[in-house]
């Protein structure tokens, strides 16, 4: 297993949002500094609103004042209605941005999944870490584009908010930025316990979802009738969940409990500042619209910080995804392709030669093979025959090269198995393994299945694959006559 990644959760969030479609992560962020700015806009006409009105009241000409105040409402209602446009096209270019890098990161979960060795699928601490991966896969890119632009636009609006509000007086601006504060640091202590948490039950939350599969997959539903497996598989379930639901409740309670007391010491700092602004109105040093326009530029200006603050810590909650996403892109090539790779014979001559071939799985443990030494010439039949743990299936990935010896060596008319690239390797073998794969696709496409590189477009599959279909018209299952259904994946019975 590698290491966690060192790099911030803040740049590879940006990183995989850049990837996915630079010119989207540029708009997304030229719209979030538009509605980072039109908030002090906002605030600016509503000041010149209300010392209008104030100004006009005492003034004994009605008319002439509602003049003067219809034109700033109408300003305002244009800066709203502009701030209405750009939130719209904002939500649409997040929902596009979003959609994105949803793809791109599967798209590189996808490609490793099937690239990765089959000895780190065999490895429970990496189905654990691919677990995580994909568990969160859904959901958290969408969730990382929202963060980086919601600390986009609050970096914008917390600038201009403490711009406004230190020509009241600088210590506001510290206090407003400093309320928020505990709030980031209890979000970033509990995703640090709640990440703790899902390490250690990784392997119970990995249960429970085996035992839902069991009772709900069409492919176990014979067994389960037949020998009553269901109240068992479902008393397992219950008491795994019981178990992780309990224990993360806990953490959402004492959660609940420490952030309860960062929003009062924001609530603390927001109406001091009321009454500091309130104070300086009565002195006759502000007026009623430098009143509403602090008092809005304090809520406005603490919900920016917060929101920077939700946002970062946000990006390192959703950093526990990329810990996982990374770790899992990150397993090393366990069997290494040559860079000169030597290529097998077109036509072997001679025979495949085992070597003294031992092995031993990196897990530890006996050795499963040791000093086995055969040689299978052309054409010859060979049946490997032995109880089970033998190892005969673990020769057989060796064979098809998942693994390499331990000690010894295989050849192929004296090329070393390990001296070729193993996509080319594979690609000369054919096997039928034991838990052999059924793909719910046509007998067409099942076909062309063992030869992918053939073009899907071409309408005949040759003689080859219209003698299959003819001997899959029925198959003999434990002595019954069985049809199978064409249009599906059931060629080879059952």
């Amino acid at each position: 297993m590698p290491d966690s990644p060192t790099r911030p959760p803040i740049r590879e969030a940006f990183r995989l949002a850049w990837e996915s479609g630079p010119r989207w992560m540029l708009l997304q962020g030229a719209l979030a500094v538009a509605q980072g700015v039109l908030p002090l806009l906002g605030l600016w006409l509503m000041k010149l609103l209300v010392d209008a009105v104030a100004e006009g009241a005492r003034s004994g000409d009605p008319e002439a004042a509602f003049s003067a105040v219809i034109w700033i409402v109408v300003f305002a209602a244009g800066a709203a209605l502009l701030g209405a446009v750009i939130r719209a096209w904002a939500s649409v270019v997040s929902e596009i941005q979003g959609q994105v890098v949803h793809d791109h990161v599967h798209d590189l979960l996808h490609k490793k999944s099937v690239a990765v060795d089959l000895q780190d699928l065999e490895d429970p601490a990496v189905l654990d870490l691919l677990q995580r991966a994909q568990a969160e896969a859904p959901t958290r890119p969408t969730r990382l584009v929202g963060g980086l632009a919601q600390v986009a636009q609050g970096v914008v609006s917390v600038l201009l908010m403490a711009g406004l509000l230190a020509t009241l007086h600088w210590i506001v601006s510290v206090l407003v930025v400093a309320a928020a504060i505990p709030g980031l640091l209890i979000r970033a202590r509990y995703a640090r316990v709640l990440h703790r948490w899902q390490m250690k039950r990784a392997q119970d939350d990995r249960a429970t979802r085996y035992f839902g599969w069991l009772q709900t997959s069409p492919a176990n539903a014979k067994e389960i009738r037949l020998f009553g497996l269901g109240p068992l598989f479902r008393m397992r379930y219950r008491e795994l969940r019981s178990l992780l639901r309990g224990e993360r409740l806990g953490i959402a309670r004492t959660r609940a409990v420490a952030e309860l007391f960062g929003q009062s010491l924001g609530l603390l700092v927001t109406f001091g500042a009321y009454a500091f602004v309130a104070r300086r109105v009565i002195e006759g040093s502000s007026t009623v619209g430098d009143l509403v326009m602090y008092a809005q530029a304090i809520q406005r200006g603490q919900a920016a910080v917060q929101g920077i603050f939700s946002g970062i810590a946000g990006l390192y909650e959703d950093g526990l995804f990329l810990d996982a996403f990374l770790q899992f892109l990150g397993l090393p090539e366990r069997v290494p392709t040559p860079a000169r790779p030597k290529v097998l014979p077109a036509q072997p001559r001679r025979a495949i030669v085992l070597d003294n071939v031992g092995f031993q799985y990196p897990s530890g443990g006996p050795h499963v093979l040791v000093d086995v030494a055969a040689e299978i010439k052309v054409g010859e039949k060979v049946a490997l025959v032995g109880p089970n743990g033998a190892g005969k299936t673990t020769l057989l990935k060796l064979l098809c090269r998942f693994y390499d010896p331990t000690v010894g060596r295989i050849s192929l008319d004296d090329v070393g198995f390990e001296e070729c690239d193993p996509a080319q390797l594979r690609s000369r073998l054919a096997c039928v393994f034991q838990d052999f794969v059924r793909y719910d696709l046509t007998a067409n496409e099942n076909i062309r299945l063992g030869r992918a590189s053939i073009d899907a477009s071409a309408e005949s599959i040759g003689p080859a694959g219209a003698k299959v279909i003819g001997e899959a018209l029925c198959t003999c299952v434990n002595g019954a006559l069985t049809s199978l259904d064409l249009s599906r994946n059931n060629l080879c019975g059952e």
